[in-house]
């Protein structure tokens, strides 16, 4: 077949649909000669397309390179074929006498994949006629390798540098082996950068900034053969070196903020003071502390040198994972990012189940979990520092922990006899029965088996920080001065007690002489009073409203108030009939007519008022001598209401406010 183009824009489409047409025609006649069966024989299962990635994806995790359960491994055609310990699973031709389909579709009562899903009725038809079709697969098909074997999984070794035929362009092992592999591909290496391209490339680098204009004019000036390195251990001296790899570090060993629940202001993940490790970090960066070192102070700084907080701190890294609501998910998460950032393996894989590429079984996740089972967060104090209190523990119905103010947030072994059981689909509450705790152990890639375990011996400080040196030094002095700060008010005081106690019994002096005197003026009052006279009628007056006012302070409406005595004489209210006939208080009827007074009330400290209700019939206003008058008791208004209290000897005056003349009389 061939292709011609016409020269005209449509020349060539009508030739191609031509021969499309053509080549569907002789497709059609080879199908039809083709023997019955034959077509769903060849086209209905290829071992590459259609059964392959069904194994790779179901079975490869148990039956592959990484394991190979009951001897069984199904990564090749060949390998099905042959089979494992129990035999043959496959009788090539018949897939309903195979043990392989009775295990898929679980006819034996035991299921495969044991775990997840079973397989689809398509997925397991497929194997059937891959089967009945009788295996086949390449004959060069290359089994799976043992994940074990991969590079990450093998000690590092030293490589010899190559041999290059022109070492003037390299001036490191690092640029032999770049020039060495260049090589071998045929790959020409550019020449060096320019000066102030190399310049600008070392600052990015190194601190994340652009060199200034000064610093670029200072380089380009430089002739030495070792300016370039001069700069490089200038910019490693440089504080900023710390912080621009620091935010590398910090990416990778997931450092941030702590968080919790704005609305509450609480704490539920790390701890405020988890800064702190973030200025560790830097710190050791420009204090060129090797990564070995950083790594063992982050995991065990609590052990190596529990009391050096410049040491502890660094543990900052375990706290930065601490989920106070559950520890558990707290140890889940450092089994996870541990191994993230130490190992580049994702452990958390085999939480549930082994793991399906890298040889991490589910014993072995638990094992690395043992490790940080024993692990509480604290609050230390710091020199100098106020005492940031004890370390809590809320609840999902609290309002948490507030945001610590001082301090460093550590670890220690506060549960070091914890137990670290194995459990079912990574639930904690769904243990093994049937398998025993677990103890702290690392993978066999890892060389595990070597692994020695002893226990540490630590100082008092560790496990009770109240016995640092600079904290009962602290206590004693803010105690000493609080006891010194009460002995110097105790002296001032004793030195102004007995000017106190003299000005004292002077006051006590004057206060008995004004008691004398109120005395004889009281006893005078009452021997003068026109009470202890037979009343010889009732003088009466209108006052001013100014007047009224004044003497008396009237609160409420233009018709319903209370009179209270605001001139100081504590007057008496007498209500006045015209005549002698006195009526006891508050014995009108309830219904009907009858007429009445208030009497003056005895001056108590308790009780000096008198109300009554009622409606003064008619209404009137009255600016003479009051005639007996007929008052209607009433059962839900207060029309009036008086308090006064009886001391001296102010003239009868008539009152005229909404409820008729009064007289007060003294």
């Amino acid at each position: 077949m061939f292709w011609y183009f016409g020269n005209g824009s449509r020349g060539w489409l009508p030739i191609l649909l031509k021969q499309v047409k053509v080549a569907l025609v002789f497709v059609l006649l080879a199908v039809v000669s083709l023997p019955a069966g034959t077509l769903v024989a060849d086209e209905g299962v290829e071992y590459e397309q259609d059964v392959k990635p069904i194994l790779r994806e179901r079975c490869y995790a148990c039956h592959g390179g990484l394991k190979q359960e009951m001897g069984l491994r199904l990564d090749t055609a060949e390998l099905v074929r042959k089979g494992g310990r129990s035999g043959p699973v496959v009788e090539s031709g018949n897939a309903e006498g195979s043990l392989l389909i009775d295990m898929v579709t679980g006819r034996l009562g035991t299921r495969m994949p044991p775990e997840g899903e079973a397989l689809l009725p398509a997925q397991i038809r497929l194997l059937e006629k891959w089967i009945d079709q009788g295996t086949h697969g390449p004959v060069d098909e290359t089994p799976e390798a043992d994940p074990r074997d991969h590079w990450a999984f093998r000690p590092p070794v030293r490589p010899a540098v190559p041999q290059v035929t022109d070492s003037g362009s390299t001036r490191n092992p690092v640029d032999v082996f770049i020039s060495a592999t260049a090589a071998r591909h045929g790959v020409e290496l550019k020449a060096p950068a320019d000066k102030h391209v190399l310049l600008r490339r070392v600052f990015l680098d190194l601190i994340g900034l652009p060199p200034t204009a000064g610093e670029f004019r200072a380089f380009l000036k430089d002739p030495s053969p070792n300016a370039h390195e001069k700069v490089v251990d200038r910019l490693l001296a440089n504080p900023q070196y710390g912080e621009r790899w620091g935010r590398h570090w910090m990416d990778v060993w997931r450092y941030s903020d702590w968080y919790g629940r704005r609305a509450a202001n609480d704490v539920r993940n790390s701890s405020a003071q988890i800064w702190r490790w973030r200025d560790w970090i830097v710190n050791s960066l420009n204090s060129d502390k090797g990564y070995d070192r950083m790594i063992l102070e982050m995991l065990a700084g609590d052990e190596i040198a529990p009391d050096d907080p410049d040491v502890v701190v660094a543990t900052g890294f375990i706290v930065r994972n601490c989920y106070r609501l559950n520890f558990c998910t707290w140890k889940q998460d450092m089994v996870e990012h541990t191994g993230k950032a130490f190992l580049g393996l994702t452990f958390n894989c085999a939480h549930c189940h082994d793991h399906k590429y890298d040889p991490i079984s589910q014993a072995n996740y638990f094992q690395f979990h043992a490790f940080f089972e024993p692990l509480m967060m604290r609050h230390d104090r710091l020199p100098g520092v106020p005492d940031p209190g004890p370390f809590t523990i809320p609840d999902f119905h609290s309002n948490g922990d507030k945001p610590t103010k001082g301090g460093i947030a550590r670890v220690y072994d506060g549960f070091p006899d914890a137990p670290t059981h194995m459990y079912h689909r990574g639930d904690p509450r769904n243990i093994m029965q049937d398998k025993r705790p677990v103890f702290p152990a690392v993978p066999a890639f890892l060389e595990g088996q070597s692994l020695n375990i002893e226990p540490v011996d630590l100082p008092v400080v560790a496990f009770y920080p109240g016995a640092e040196d600079f904290i009962q030094a602290e206590e004693r002095q803010e105690r000493v001065a609080a006891l010194t700060a009460a002995r110097d008010a105790l002296t001032k005081y004793e030195a102004r007690l007995p000017q106190e106690i003299a000005s004292l019994e002077i006051a006590v002096e004057k206060a008995e002489v004004k008691y004398q005197d109120a005395q004889s003026d009281l006893s005078a009052a009452l021997k003068n009073s026109p009470a202890n006279e037979k009343p010889s009628g009732t003088r009466t007056g209108q006052i001013p409203l100014e007047r009224l006012l004044g003497e008396w302070r009237f609160e409420g409406t233009e018709e319903e108030g209370i009179l209270v005595d605001s001139s100081g004489n504590g007057l008496l209210l007498l209500r006045s009939t015209g005549n002698d006939e006195r009526v006891s208080p508050f014995t009108l009827p309830l219904s009907g007519e009858g007429s009445g007074f208030f009497q003056p009330v005895p001056h108590t400290a308790s009780s000096n008022r008198q109300a009554i209700l009622f409606d003064q019939e008619g209404g009137n206003r009255f600016s003479t001598p009051l005639p007996a008058r007929t008052f209607r008791r009433m059962n839900s208004r207060l029309k009036c209401v008086f308090s006064s209290t009886p001391q001296s000897n102010a003239g009868p005056l008539s009152i005229t406010k909404g409820c008729g003349p009064w007289n007060i009389r003294g």
